[in-house]
């Protein structure tokens, strides 16, 4: 019997397997060979690390897995020779495309990338990133965002983006903001990272309705919002910014964390307009302020107090650090929870990792 040792001729369960291993561009390549190697190309998901779309002024950086691929923005008027240049090295060596005379083709160009990448419904991501560098044109930043609005409205109605972390800092409105997070499969969620973000009283019900944000294991809302700090309590780690007009509210957030008995390596950083007062939040809720002194790496001009609470799990305490704008409090071990403190004060991650839990 003749075997066709060919690309064409190898069954379709041998060609998957390849597809899964190709890189974005070859993946895109290959669709150009045959109708065949298209459908097959569509019908392989994309499932990797990192997915992220960085704009800047003159040009907008779509990262895949470790490929970097930059498109870059150029102004009919701008009469400067332009070269398309293209690279096979991956990582730090960009994947560069340069479309000389069509307005906002960079932009254009990579969220019709981004959709193909994202299209499967089965296709996944570690973390989804949507990020504006500082100074970005207010109009290029909300043209990016009806369009990628649009590529997202042709998805099919199951279809949903898979991310264990997503994190934006676009500028948009409150509502393109909420359709984005809409979108993300609530099941697979973990983290959610929200700057520059403006909602509405509306909107915010709506926001702490949704599924994300009540699934998620992680909630960071880098700027002061209407979100009161009571919608962060069902989650192991936060973030946020408040303003503490009585010190019983700052207390509540110390007694829920308490309560909620979250794992070792969880925390929370709550920053408050109003200065915080130490004494006064510890007598809301009837605690005898300690007098061990509890050594950390941050200035001790910084720390007002710290004080240590016994957690229900075994060998689990909460500690607390009260500083002149903010209240943080770590997870940490009874035995070791002063060299655990340094580990998370000195090596910041917003999603949790096995090595601090």
């Amino acid at each position: 019997m003749e075997i066709d040792a060919t690309w064409k001729g190898l069954p379709d369960k041998f060609k998957e397997s390849v597809v899964k291993v190709l890189d974005f561009k070859s993946r895109c390549a290959l669709k150009k060979c045959s109708v065949a190697d298209y459908t097959m190309v569509d019908l392989v998901p994309i499932n990797t690390r990192r997915l992220a779309l960085t704009v800047y002024q003159r040009s907008i950086v779509f990262f895949i897995g470790p490929e970097k691929i930059e498109y870059f923005h150029v102004h009919p008027q701008d009469t400067r020779p332009m070269i398309i240049e293209y690279t096979a090295k991956l990582g730090d060596g960009p994947i560069k495309k340069v479309f000389p005379g069509i307005v906002s083709a960079d932009l254009d160009y990579a969220v019709r990338d981004f959709a193909q990448a994202i299209q499967h419904v089965d296709a996944s991501f570690d973390k989804v990133d949507f990020q504006f560098a500082e100074g970005i044109n207010p109009e290029r930043a909300e043209l990016l965002s009806r369009k990628l609005v649009g590529q997202l409205n042709r998805m099919k109605p199951e279809w949903t983006l898979k991310a264990h972390c997503f994190y934006t800092n676009f500028v948009i409105s409150g509502q393109t903001m909420l359709y984005l997070i809409s979108k993300l499969d609530p099941h697979y969620l973990q983290h959610l990272r929200i700057k520059h973000i403006t909602l509405n009283q509306n909107q915010v019900r709506e926001l702490t309705n949704m599924s994300q944000w009540n699934n998620a294991q992680s909630l960071y809302v880098e700027e002061k919002t209407e979100i009161p700090v009571r919608c962060f309590s069902h989650v192991e780690t936060f973030w946020t910014k408040t303003d503490f007009r009585l010190p019983l509210e700052a207390w509540n957030v110390i007694q829920n964390y308490i309560a909620r008995n979250p794992p070792h390596g969880s925390y929370f950083y709550v920053e408050s307009d109003a200065p915080i007062n130490y004494a006064r939040i510890l007598d809301a809720g009837h605690v005898q302020i300690a007098i061990n002194i509890i050594r950390t790496p941050w200035q001790d001009s910084l720390i007002q107090h710290s004080q240590a609470f016994n957690l229900a799990t075994r060998n689990n305490v909460l500690l607390v650090l009260f500083m002149e704008h903010a209240i943080t409090g770590r997870v940490c071990r009874t035995d070791s929870y002063v060299d655990d403190s340094m580990k998370f004060y000195t090596g910041y991650t917003f999603e949790p990792t096995l090595a601090n839990r």
